[in-house]
């Protein structure tokens, strides 16, 4: 005859938990990629693209300003390159560096301006949150990911015909209370499908404790309890959504059932049931995990800067190497870039010259 049971007190919440193998660490080009993330290739493209704009519309509306191009109005070159040393400047810096003279640049370095009001602060919400946000655990987080790849699933003997039903693909390993933690850890089962309850007191560090204390006293071998430095059960994450839920209830006699029932139904609604729980609540260990866990995610990580201090440590390289240069060579660089371009326009010409004598020469042969 089957066992009558009074309606549940409780209900155990089963989810799918796995041993996190620690985020990477990142590599070189992720570290020099992350201050870039916050815009997509083509962001930053049109921001290059808006930013030599504005270079051209300033030297075209304020060419004569002396403050800003003090260069003869034939060196085109250098009066380019200052034009978008100081478009790029301004908008690093979030402020106009130019020392605009005349109404029309003035004009058109409100509208740069409005673009670089929204860019940088598109950029800056972006780029705080790409920081601050851990790297997201990106292994399975269910059942049918761990069949696929053929894992193997730690379980209670009381859970696992439940769970053949409904993953028959499945390979289950039988486990309790007491091992699943360690079993995990020594490579018996690759996840485990756990109630909630017990992976509290995984996270509190009990199961370790307790496994500790039964090698200490000769019940387990070192291989089995699994005692190590490096094991901290903090590293086991619950990835899957619920699973399944197991009510727990008391078996009566099918004559008491129903005045038991409605008495624990009034006990319920008047809140005994919560007051004796609250009563009992130290006998219910609580994971301790994520204590602090706000104040690490409020404060950047060093590293998190690698990329940007590397990038801006090449930049500072380059200006001193040309800087260095200018020392030991006694020439400058503004005179070097204007001469390339001169002997590149001679050259040009010269080519035009010769093309068009060779066409000429054609024409009358």
């Amino acid at each position: 005859l089957l066992t009558s049971f009074t309606p549940p007190i409780r209900y155990d919440y089963f989810y799918m938990v796995v041993l996190d193998s620690g985020a990477a660490k990142p590599s070189f080009m992720e570290m020099m990629e992350k201050p870039l993330l916050p815009f997509s290739w083509g962001s930053w493209g049109l921001t290059l693209g808006v930013t030599m704009i504005a270079a051209v519309v300033n030297s075209i509306c304020d060419g004569d300003n002396e403050n800003d191009y003090p260069y003869a109005p034939h060196d085109f070159v250098l009066r380019s390159m200052k034009s978008v040393y100081l478009a790029i400047s301004s908008f690093l810096n979030g402020v106009p560096v130019t020392s605009d003279e005349t109404v029309p640049a003035k004009i058109a370095a409100i509208g740069y301006n409005w673009f670089i009001l929204v860019m940088l602060a598109s950029y800056t919400a972006n780029l705080a949150s790409i920081l601050v946000i851990p790297s997201p655990y990106s292994g399975i987080t269910t059942v049918e990911e761990a069949i696929a790849l053929n894992y193997k699933i730690c379980s209670y003997s009381t859970a696992i015909p439940s769970l053949q039903q409904t993953f028959p693909d499945g390979v289950f390993v039988e486990t309790d209370e007491s091992t699943w933690a360690r079993f995990m850890w020594s490579g018996v089962c690759d996840v485990s499908i756990i109630y909630d309850e017990r992976i509290d007191t995984a996270w509190a560090g009990e199961l370790k404790k307790n496994d500790c204390a039964a090698e200490a006293a000769g019940d387990l071998t070192a291989e089995e309890a699994q005692c190590t430095d490096e094991r901290d059960d903090c590293k086991i994450l619950k990835v899957s959504d619920n699973i399944m839920a197991f009510g727990s209830g008391f078996p009566v006699r099918k004559e008491l059932m129903a005045g038991i029932s409605w008495g624990m139904s009034i006990a319920e609604s008047a809140g005994e049931w919560q007051l004796q729980r609250d009563r009992f609540s130290s006998e219910f260990k609580t994971g301790n995990c994520d204590a602090g866990g706000d104040d690490e995610t409020a404060s950047l990580p060093i590293d998190a800067f690698a990329g940007t201090v590397i990038q801006s440590a090449i930049i500072m390289g380059i200006a001193i190497l040309l800087a260095a240069y200018e020392k030991f060579s006694g020439k400058r660089i503004e005179s070097l870039v204007q001469r390339m371009f001169s002997v590149y326009s001679s050259v040009t010409w010269h080519m035009s010259d010769v093309w068009c004598t060779i066409l000429l020469c054609g024409n009358y042969m």
